[in-house]
């Protein structure tokens, strides 16, 4: 049997949640699919949980390695890859049994280098949101304007990828990032690809876990983003309206770094005043902030955001410390327990 698609589940700590994922991949209707799971050393009992599916069935391949993270779990997914094409799953959501199928369809049929579906965003039982991008063209050019204009997510779940456009170009996942490492992954694919095609259905399901690494705020956010940035300005390079895909950059960016002091200050965060603090001081204090909120603060209207930007602009970083501290935290608690 010929393997159309090679499906990576990067797994670490996730026993409770892995037999969703992985039977949702065995129940495909898309029956030419080959399941890697990579035990990225976890410590609980995915390692026999995948062993188990291992043994019985014929296309699924189990791989187990030290602890490396994320991006090297997947990474070791498309190095053991046999498949035309490339999806990935997360191990705590879990995907329709038509999506593969769909994908596949969609990326054959148009004759294009990626093709995307829609998704669940699943908070509880009781609430969610379906999401689907409506995109502006069809090519990669198309696909990071959409995306610096905020019109469509670079989680790299919902997609289908073509394994030469991957391997060719020694496309990886970032080591050692486990935060927007589907945002550069995408980036570098864009430079390679030419075409795209959009999948019109709710095929996977994302669960908000609000343990996730990206639900919880620790100090690497910051430098990870400007990684980020770094590389969404490489990816502008390569098109011909590349200083207009500079500045939406620098908007895109900007928008998510300017909230990371309330992340910090949240109500909800464990951490001390005097961490708080240096937290807070490092990010607004830092030239790269400070440029972007220059290239940025015309563009801010909200009375709060633009008394922040005013009291990081005169250098009254004690004060917006506070501020920070009132809205976020002691205002932020009482809204909390006021719900």
């Amino acid at each position: 049997m010929s393997i159309k698609v090679s499906v990576i589940v990067p797994i670490y700590n996730v026993q409770n949640y892995l037999r969703k994922a992985v039977d949702s991949l065995i129940n495909q209707t898309l029956k030419e699919i080959e399941i890697i799971l990579v035990d990225d050393g976890s410590p609980d009992n995915c390692r026999k949980i995948i062993d188990e599916y291992a043994k019985k069935h014929s296309n699924i391949i189990a791989i187990h390695k030290e602890n490396g993270g994320l991006s090297d779990a997947r990474n070791a997914g498309i190095k053991a890859s046999t498949g035309e094409y490339i999806g990935f799953i997360d191990p705590d959501d879990y995907a329709q049994p038509e999506m593969f199928e769909n994908l596949y369809k969609s990326i054959t049929e148009n004759n294009c280098d990626l093709s995307i579906c829609g998704y669940k965003e699943i908070f509880s039982k009781t609430e969610q949101h379906n999401i689907l991008y409506e995109p502006s063209g069809n090519t990669a050019e198309s696909l990071f304007s959409d995306f610096l204009d905020g019109k469509f997510g670079a989680y790299v779940w919902n997609k289908l990828y073509k394994s030469s456009v991957i391997k060719e170009n020694s496309i990886k996942f970032p080591l050692g990032i486990n935060l927007v490492e589907d945002q550069i992954f995408l980036f570098e694919y864009l430079k390679h690809m030419k075409t795209f095609s959009v999948s019109y259905g709710y095929y996977y399901n994302y669960i908000r876990n609000p343990n996730s690494i990206c639900a919880r705020y620790n100090n690497t956010f910051f430098d990870f983003h400007k990684l980020c940035y770094e590389k969404a300005g490489e990816t502008a390079d390569c098109f011909e309206d590349k200083e207009l895909y500079r500045e939406k950059t620098k908007k895109f960016i900007f928008a998510y770094i300017f909230g990371l002091p309330d992340r910090i200050n949240s109500y909800s965060r464990k951490a001390t005043l005097k961490t708080r603090y240096a937290e807070t001081k490092r990010v607004v204090g830092d030239p790269w902030f400070l440029e972007l909120l220059d290239a940025n603060c015309n563009e801010i209207k909200n009375k709060k955001n633009i008394k922040k930007a005013r009291l990081i602009k005169k250098g009254k970083i004690f004060s917006f410390f506070l501020y920070e501290l009132f809205v976020y935290g002691f205002v932020g608690k009482i809204n909390y327990y006021l719900k």
